[in-house]
């Protein structure tokens, strides 16, 4: 017995540091196992779930819940410890006296109730959280990334941006500190009735008749017992707490429905598309209908121009036709198939190809911009190709490590100009080469000889895609195949640039400063 206790007492430290580092493993390994879930949830929604802010804000949820769900296992286990040491204390002095037995047993109650409450107070407050993080999160990046945080410093504008990321964290902080200030009332009124409870059975053990020893025994084990009550209590409140991040995880874990990972090892961003039919789409926002009755077609190998004034519905068209918006009313045919329904999250993603006027510019090396979005593999040739049809492949070869090299100067690679940026972006369009490309101002940050090298090569290879063009300069549209005027959320005009100009209307209006 007495080598059986030095065993136990030898070894009680270093089994005890080796399951804490256990349990800080086991931990991290969760915590990057649930934000991968999210991680992968958001790479499986589509570009209109990703427009909705409730849907972004449930996603910051889930990322940030992680931080309290991987924890769950390790209390798990501190819970069922301290259960079963209270249970065992509780028999133990139930063999001396039943009453007695059954107040330390009770002891449980209150912590847990109270860590219950705390949780019903965070499933209502830690969503109005995330909110606020995802806010100053946002804000704080304009304050450490590179050129936002230049632009800001030249407006003088820094310090305000500071004050509107602190307003949010300040929201978020309050907030929290509302579910702290319940966590600790609640924890002092449990602390008050567990005082009570351990006190009554004191008095009951004393005014029981047990012997001197009997009762000096279950003294010095009703204080051990404290910690383990103590433990117990904490572990059921770290859990309980967990439970509605842990919802906020299952809420964007069933988004996930294989879509992302369908597409992959199937090129299928090659396809090609045959007929394109737009009929009587209407979109509206709230009441305001902004988009109303569109109708047009193309076939493949046709250029087509949407043009209009600023606010005339052509970009609600293209986000409408992209599934960004949901329209009223009509419908989008591709190849003679709705574009909604059932598959149409991957079928308008491997279909669409998008350049906007607020390109993004991903400071990752030149060939990781070029493959994004792109499934199945692709060759250096194949890289080199795309560049060339954007009129950035000169730029790249110049550059010390061509294909490989990083860019953005805060991460100590190359800075790129505006319209460098703007042609990096065309040619990842190039290389996932779709059926239908939709390019709104694909040239409005270039030079004038560059633009026309983009253009030429446009028309020169349309021959396997429809193509798309928003744009507000006349000679772009002169090599068009049919343009669509529109005014007022209506198509107004249809025709060639001849055509259209011949006819002296709303076209001619709006080109008129441009064609004098």
């Amino acid at each position: 017995m007495a080598l059986a206790l030095a065993a136990a007492v030898g070894l009680g430290v270093p089994l005890g540091q080796i399951a804490n580092a256990a349990g800080q493993l086991l931990s991290l390994r969760l915590q990057e196992h649930y934000r991968a879930v999210v991680l992968d949830a958001a790479a499986g929604c589509a570009p209109g779930d990703l427009a909705d802010p409730v849907t972004v804000a449930e996603l910051q949820a889930g990322y940030e819940a992680a931080d309290a769900v991987d924890k769950v296992p390790v209390e798990a286990v501190k819970l069922l410890t301290g259960v079963s040491t209270a249970c065992l204390l509780a028999g133990t002095i139930m063999t001396q006296n039943l009453a007695a037995g059954i107040l330390i047993l009770l002891t449980m109650l209150p912590i847990m109730i109270a860590f219950s409450v705390v949780a019903a107070a965070e499933r209502g407050g830690w969503p109005t959280v995330a909110r606020e993080n995802r806010r100053a999160s946002y804000l704080r990046e304009f304050l450490l990334q590179q050129r936002p945080a230049t632009e800001l410093a030249t407006m003088g504008a820094s310090a305000q941006m500071a004050g509107l990321t602190a307003v949010r964290r300040r929201r978020a902080a309050m907030i929290l500190g509302g579910l702290i200030k319940t966590a600790m009332r609640a924890e002092v009124l449990a602390g008050a009735v567990i005082a009570a409870l351990f006190g009554s059975a004191l008095l009951v053990l004393l005014t029981s008749g047990a012997g001197a020893a009997v009762t000096a025994a279950a003294v010095v084990g009703v204080i051990a017992g404290l910690h383990a009550v103590r433990s117990t209590g904490y572990a059921f409140g770290v859990l309980m707490i967990a439970v509605p991040r842990a919802d906020a995880v299952d809420k964007v874990r069933g988004w996930i429905d294989g879509t992302t990972s369908a597409a992959q090892g199937d090129d299928a961003s090659s396809r090609t598309v045959d007929q394109l039919d737009v009929s009587g789409l209407s979109v509206a926002y709230g009441q305001n209908l902004v988009v109303t009755d569109v109708s047009f077609s193309a076939r493949r190998g046709e250029l087509i121009a949407l043009v209009g004034a600023n606010g005339a519905g052509k970009t609600t068209t293209i986000n409408a036709l992209l599934g960004l918006v949901e329209p009223s009313a009509g419908r989008v045919l591709i190849d003679g198939r709705p574009a909604d329904g059932r598959g149409s999250r991957s079928r308008r993603r491997d279909t669409f190809g998008l350049l906007t006027q607020e390109f993004g510019r991903y400071e990752l090396t030149i060939r990781q911009n070029l493959l994004l979005g792109t499934t199945g593999s692709r060759t250096d040739d194949q890289m080199w190709a795309a560049l060339r049809a954007a009129g950035v492949a000169a730029a790249v070869a110049d550059m010390p490590d061509g294909l490989d090299q990083q860019l953005g100067p805060q991460w100590g690679g190359v800075g790129l100009s505006g319209g460098q940026w703007q042609r990096l972006a065309l040619a990842r369009v190039h290389l996932r080469n779709p059926g239908i490309w939709v390019l709104d101002e694909p040239t409005s940050s270039v030079d004038a000889e560059t633009e026309e090298l983009i253009f030429d090569e446009l028309h020169r290879n349309r021959a396997n895609r429809i193509t798309i063009v928003v744009s507000h300069r006349a000679w772009t549209l002169s090599a068009m195949d049919r343009i669509h005027v529109f005014d007022s959320g209506r198509i107004v005009e249809s025709g060639t640039y001849r055509e259209l100009l011949g006819a002296g209307e709303r076209f001619s209006e709006l080109f008129a400063s441009q064609l004098r």
